[in-house]
């Protein structure tokens, strides 16, 4: 089933892929080098999982899934290019700090394994606020009025959002590792257009 939000006028997706990591590449996941700052978040090394044979099958359904948002979502009419790919694995009670992903058009997220936490999302103000600066009472959050906004996740989900939005991973309350493996997406050959002297090409 397929979520998606408009927050503070971004495009946030959210469907289950139904796709189960094969053992190997259960194994693989675990064996790669991390690097970790607390013990409980750890980010892998490498930062091209994706172009490994073995996640060629993973790599195809990532890719139409960015295509689907790109063109049914946005309805923007060009292509993507896939640059870094990583995983990264929340121990418990760990989480994934507040960021956003430079040179980058759209980050996407797959959670192969989840049973705790999901993934936030913020902005410096409410789209009230940042209109109007006025600061009002809010009877109830709503994506209308908050600064902020949660994605509860399963197994299996696939998370879609601009890669320039600050997101965070939640506390992982699970004595069991909570695994994601992202990506990131440019937009590659032409845009604008010569008659506008506004023409760009992206490799």
């Amino acid at each position: 089933m397929e979520e998606i939000e408009n927050f503070q006028g971004y495009c946030l997706y959210k469907t289950n892929i139904n796709y189960s990591l094969s053992q190997e590449e259960k194994n693989y996941i675990s064996n790669l080098e991390y690097g970790s700052d607390d013990n409980k978040n750890f980010l892998s090394k490498d930062r091209y999982i994706l172009e490994n044979p073995l996640f060629s099958n993973l790599s195809k359904i990532i890719d139409k899934y960015a295509d689907h948002y790109i063109k049914n979502l946005l309805e923007v009419d060009h292509k993507l290019k896939r640059l870094n790919s990583w995983a990264t694995i929340n121990k418990h009670d760990g989480s994934h700090h507040p960021h956003q992903h430079a040179n980058t058009f759209i980050s996407v997220c797959f959670y192969p394994q989840v049973k705790d936490g999901g993934i936030g999302f913020e902005a410096y103000q409410d789209p009230i606020r940042s209109r109007t600066n006025l600061k009002l009472n809010i009877i109830n959050d709503n994506t209308f009025n908050s600064r902020t906004f949660n994605f509860k996740l399963s197994s299996q989900d696939l998370v879609i959002f601009p890669g320039w939005l600050h997101h965070h991973g939640q506390p992982n309350k699970s004595n069991q590792d909570r695994v994601m493996i992202g990506c990131n997406y440019f937009i590659s050959g032409d845009i604008g257009d010569l008659e506008s002297v506004d023409n760009l090409y992206l490799g």
